[in-house]
C-alpha cells in the first residue's frame, strides 16, 4: 500500500469490515489539504468580524503608507 502511495501518488483507502478506516495520501495531498481546512478555517474567523466597526476602529499608522514596499490595494 505504501509502495502505491509513494510511486504512483494515488490515496489509498483503509477498510475494515467493509467500513473506511483510514486513508494514506500523497504527501502532496496532505499539504493540499492543510491549505483547504486553513482557508476554511480563516474564512469562519472573518465571517465573524464586524467589518465596517473594524474599519472605523483600527485604522493603519499613516508611517505604514510610507516606506515603498507594495501596497495590498
Amino acid at each position: 500500500m505504501l509502495s502505491q502511495v509513494g510511486s504512483q501518488r494515488q490515496p489509498v483507502i483503509v477498510r475494515r469490515n467493509g467500513k473506511d478506516l483510514a486513508a494514506l495520501v500523497p504527501l502532496e495531498h496532505l499539504e493540499i489539504l492543510r491549505e483547504v481546512l486553513s482557508r476554511q478555517k480563516a474564512e469562519e474567523l472573518a465571517a465573524g468580524i464586524d467589518w465596517e466597526k473594524a474599519v472605523a476602529n483600527f485604522q493603519p499608522s499613516p508611517a505604514w503608507f510610507d516606506g515603498d514596499e507594495p501596497k495590498p490595494f
